[in-house]
């Protein structure tokens, strides 16, 4: 099972902007954060679905973009 997981301004990435939040899936199953396409955290949901798309793993798209929530900016 994936989780949404918010990291907030957590990670301290290099490209971070104030104000700017993160967020990252958790698998329950496997017991690690997933990787897309060499990421494993996004700041919106162009950025993730891009990975998706670049990617060469099978992923449920959609299931993942919806357990963004919508309130998530």
């Amino acid at each position: 099972m994936k989780r949404f997981i918010d990291l907030k301004d957590q990670t301290g990435d290099i490209d971070y902007e104030e104000g700017e939040r993160e967020f990252a899936f958790y698998c329950t199953v496997k017991g690690k954060f997933e990787t897309i396409f060499g990421s494993q955290t996004w700041t919106t949901r162009e950025d993730l679905i891009e990975d998706l798309k670049m990617s060469e793993t099978e992923h449920n798209k959609e299931r993942l973009i919806g357990l963004i929530p919508n309130d998530f900016k």
